[in-house]
């Protein structure tokens, strides 16, 4: 999952440097960045997959966004406030877009290995129907069978 926010970080610092803001081409590497870091995690940690997208982005406009406020006037804080409230607004929709599918693929994967542990079990053997009343016909000791 490191390597997917190292991703999105990337392609982050190239649309800042290219067009200047944190736009469609971020958005849309963290959706697929999301659905495939999804499918490549082990199945007991396909849930820290769908925590990934939202984590990364704000790791994204928080380094790579402080590009966008370099050599602007006025107190740094509120730029900084600012470049967040909208960058992050402006692009919620990859935001969710991507952890819903992460989300989604977690949760059908966590379905689908529960279908194949509970087929790879082998049928409870079911006793026939006067041994489970009479348990001592079986018995191991000598002394009563």
């Amino acid at each position: 999952m490191l390597a997917a926010t190292v991703v999105v970080l990337l392609v982050g610092l190239a649309e800042v440097l290219v067009v200047g803001r944190l736009g469609p081409w971020t958005g849309a590497t963290l959706v697929l960045v999301a659905v495939v870091s999804t499918l490549v995690t082990r199945s007991g940690d396909r849930s820290l997959a769908a925590m990934m997208p939202p984590l990364a982005f704000v790791l994204t406009v928080l380094s790579v966004g402080q590009l966008l406020v370099i050599g602007e006037p006025g107190d740094l804080r509120a730029r900084e406030l600012l470049t967040m409230v909208d960058t992050l607004g402006g692009n919620a929709a990859w935001v969710v877009a991507a952890t819903v599918a992460a989300t989604s693929l977690a949760a059908i994967g966590h379905l689908v290995d529960r279908r194949h542990r509970r087929r790879a079990q082998p049928p409870a053997a079911t006793a026939p129907a006067g041994i489970a009343a009479r348990p001592d016909l079986f018995s191991s000791d000598p002394a009563k069978g």
